[in-house]
């Protein structure tokens, strides 16, 4: 296996001290982006969630009002699922799968060169083998940019999406719901318009 870290002049405790390095820098940054991953997942479904209660709970609209809402709130939410699914879950876990096996490889080669047990390859998460058992990978990029985009999501991914879309169908059948209930009012309104007092009677035209 080829080295990562130019070996001239360097002995072998501070080869294994920069691989260690490295080794604790990747997980750091997987460790920061998997908790950003979280952050903003939570972030977006409070935010669905809470805009659903305020709108169901919120004074009646008027017609046009809750049309304009409504359209506007399906095609948002729409973008919304489109840039989550499509664009945001390949991106973090390919930054993700980058910096975990990044990890792997530097820790790896710090026990190698240390003299230490390495972990067994079969004790590898089966992604992260080529990293830290071959040469550097050949692929400079995670995954294939022309690959599909549901093939670049982690394993939960798949139920983050969900989670996703039923909040944000939530969020626009409360709009529709608002759209209805301004629909029924004026429907209302015009049957009352059309009743006139006639001597104190009630007559319907």
């Amino acid at each position: 296996m080829s080295d990562v870290v130019k070996s001239d002049g360097l002995t072998d405790k501070e080869k294994a001290d920069i691989y260690l390095k490295l080794a604790d820098r990747a997980r750091e940054r997987y460790e920061s982006l998997r908790n950003l991953e979280w952050k903003l997942n939570i972030g977006l479904w409070t935010l669905l969630a809470a805009g659903t209660a305020l709108i169901v709970t919120a004074e009646p609209f008027t017609f046009w009002g809750a049309a304009v809402f409504c359209i506007g709130g399906a095609i948002a939410s729409l973008g919304i699922v489109w840039l989550f699914g499509v664009k945001w879950l390949p991106y973090i876990h390919g930054v993700c799968y980058r910096d975990n096996g990044a990890s792997y490889r530097y820790e790896y080669k710090t026990r190698e060169i240390q003299g230490l047990d390495v972990l067994p390859e079969q004790l590898l998460p089966k992604q992260h083998r080529e990293w830290a058992f071959g040469d550097v990978p050949q692929k400079e990029r995670s995954f294939d940019d022309n690959a599909w985009f549901w093939k670049k999501w982690h394993g939960c991914h798949p139920m983050f999406l969900a989670v996703t879309a039923l909040l944000a169908t939530m969020f626009v059948g409360s709009l529709g719901y608002k759209w209805i209930e301004a629909w029924e009012r004026s429907q209302a309104a015009t049957a009352a318009a059309q009743i006139t007092i006639d001597g104190g009677q009630l007559e319907v035209d």
